[in-house]
């Protein structure tokens, strides 16, 4: 039965074909010629004059517009997040500096010192990598955002 079905379909797919392929090589089908269609759009004489025109150009520009508008959105976020992780960075440095220099005989007890001895390590991981969860997509959004916002600046300069 499936193989029935199958030989089936089979010849149908292939008389469908054929067909396609005997009616596309009719003389009487129209055809679209695409570069004398070309030439009337590049040429400003002939299209730029009509309304339909400036409707594209309004839409283009709408359109480029909002991306320059997300474009500047996704650089201010990178610019934000790089900043805080950069910042984040220093202060964990910063931190745990400060607390391996802490010296072990102001502390009155050893479990304590033990404590201390390991903080250094422990504030610096830790900041390392809340840091880096700041600086791993903040640089690539700065620099994406800021080269879109470029690209669609220079794009809306071409527009009318």
């Amino acid at each position: 039965m499936k193989y029935l079905f199958c030989t089936l379909v089979f010849c149908l797919v292939s008389i469908l074909t054929i067909h396609a392929q005997s009616s596309s090589l009719n003389s009487n089908s129209a055809t679209f010629n695409f570069k004398d269609a070309n030439k009337l759009l590049a040429s400003n004489t002939t299209f730029s004059n009509h309304a339909i025109s400036f409707a594209y150009d309004e839409k283009d520009k709408a359109f480029y517009e909002g991306r320059l508008k997300k474009a500047k959105k996704q650089k201010l976020v990178g610019i934000i997040l790089t900043s805080i992780g950069a910042a984040g960075l220093i202060a964990s440095i910063t931190a745990a500096v400060v607390v391996s220099r802490t010296d072990p005989a102001d502390v009155s007890s050893s479990s304590t010192g033990v404590f201390v001895t390991g903080t250094p390590v422990l504030i610096g991981a830790v900041g390392g990598l809340a840091s880096a969860a700041l600086l791993g997509p903040g640089i690539p959004f700065w620099i994406i955002g800021a080269h879109k916002e470029k690209k669609y600046k220079k794009t809306l300069a071409g527009i009318k």
